[in-house]
């Protein structure tokens, strides 16, 4: 996405609170997203984050442009606390240099007051031994906020992902017992650790999404959350070809908002309505 393509969606939302710029790709890979952020600040929107991969942080220089641009929030995705397992995860990442920069955008953080830096871990079978491991490295790197990620959207309506992603579901009992060990130690370690679960939506407590936010893909389609994320699965129109308030107020949204409050849900909405979780705590 190119900087004029994201002024043209920012002012036909002129009343937007918050904005997360990030996709399903790489953020800090734009060449734009400084502007972007800077743009969205000096026109007042409260709280703009990001989420990273961290594979750039070893440069000064974008971990200083992170400091300038004023950004709220940066969360980097870290799956691991040991080389060999975190490579494995992510091939071709760059443990120590990640790590390295991890720190000192930390670091520099701390020091001038923004924005807040915080750690965001995926648990799965692959790095569950990792709970107790990844407060201590947050710790390490002068991070106090760590979010775990204990339930996967399975893409149920994707089969080719769904498969793998279910090859690394962690046991839900497991789970359970192993971030309560780690909340506990968190406590410990003055560490605050956020668990973080797509799976609480109920009849009672429909998603809030469709009535208050939206996801717009880089190519400009308008689609109901981060966790579908595809226009391919659902979209309301593209804000490059209609005004977003007509898209907003239109029939599609209109009735996606009706099968929300009358529980008809879509496919790609059923992930999140998993009934009786242990993990709506």
């Amino acid at each position: 996405m190119t900087f004029d393509q994201f002024k043209k969606i920012i002012n036909q939302i002129p009343n937007v609170k918050q904005l997360k710029l990030q996709g399903m790709g790489e953020p800090l890979l734009n060449l734009d997203f400084f502007k972007m952020v800077r743009y969205s600040k000096q026109i007042g929107i409260e709280h703009v984050s990001t989420y990273t991969n961290g594979s750039l942080l070893y440069k000064d220089k974008i971990n200083q442009e992170i400091i300038n641009s004023g950004i709220d929030l940066v969360r980097v995705s870290i799956d691991a606390s040991n080389q060999e397992k975190f490579e494995r995860i992510r091939p071709g990442a760059n443990y120590l240099k990640i790590f390295s920069g991890l720190e000192s955008l930390s670091n520099l953080a701390l020091k001038h007051g923004k924005p807040m830096v915080e750690i965001w871990t995926v648990i799965t079978s692959e790095n569950i031994d990792e709970c107790m491991n990844i407060i201590d490295l947050a710790k390490s790197v002068n991070v106090s906020i760590v979010n775990y990620q204990v339930i996967m959207n399975t893409f149920d309506y994707k089969p080719e992902i769904r498969n793998k992603l279910l090859q690394i579901k962690a046991p839900d009992v497991t789970l359970l017992s192993m971030v309560n060990l780690a909340k506990d130690y968190a406590l410990e370690t003055s560490i605050n650790l956020n668990v973080q679960n797509s799976k609480s939506r109920s009849p009672q407590k429909p998603c809030h999404w469709p009535f208050d936010s939206t996801f717009i893909s880089v190519e400009g389609y308008i689609v109901p959350c981060c966790t579908i994320a595809d226009p391919r699965v659902i979209n309301m129109g593209n804000i490059f070809q209609e005004d977003f308030e007509q898209i907003w107020i239109g029939d599609r949204y209109q009735e996606f908002r009706r099968s929300i409050l009358d529980y008809q849900l879509h496919q790609a909405c059923l992930n999140c309505y998993q009934l009786n979780r242990t993990w709506t705590q």
